[in-house]
């Protein structure tokens, strides 16, 4: 695309304006393929620029900060891909992986997610790995 250099550039800019990570919006880009590139980013800009004046919110009922990436229904088929013999249940590795896949390698070493998925190699479920993804998203998102 002729566009893709001035493109790439605003979202640099954008991403350092907001303290976003741009594996995050890449991330949003590959999951929900919109065809109007600019529009989905701009929209997702608006609604963390809208969602950042509010109490951070990790529940499970927030959508401020992870809705207009990643909903819950988008976590759940993540957690069902891992969990391939239909469990209920993952590995921590797998988890991690995971949530790496959102927030990117260098994002996720900053991260303590122990509380959300052990400090031991035991298995996560769904609600923990929801949560943990909540969680890094929503720091990565409002890092400042």
């Amino acid at each position: 695309h002729s566009d893709a250099g001035p493109t790439s550039n605003a979202l640099s800019k954008c991403c350092s304006f907001f303290s976003l990570s741009p594996q995050v919006l890449t991330a949003s880009l590959i999951y929900h393929k919109p065809s109007d590139v600019k529009s989905h980013l701009v929209d997702i800009l608006r609604q963390m620029q809208s969602a950042s004046q509010v109490e951070e919110d990790v529940s499970l009922s927030s959508t401020n900060f992870v809705g207009c990436l990643f909903t819950d229904d988008d976590l759940s088929t993540m957690f069902n891909m891992y969990d391939m013999n239909n469990t209920g249940h993952i590995s921590k590795a797998q988890a991690l992986n995971a949530v790496e896949n959102l927030v990117g390698a260098e994002a996720l070493a900053t991260l303590d997610l122990t509380s959300y998925l052990g400090n031991g190699n035991g298995p996560v479920t769904q609600l923990h790995f929801t949560k943990a993804c909540k969680f890094a998203l929503n720091k990565v998102l409002s890092k400042r």
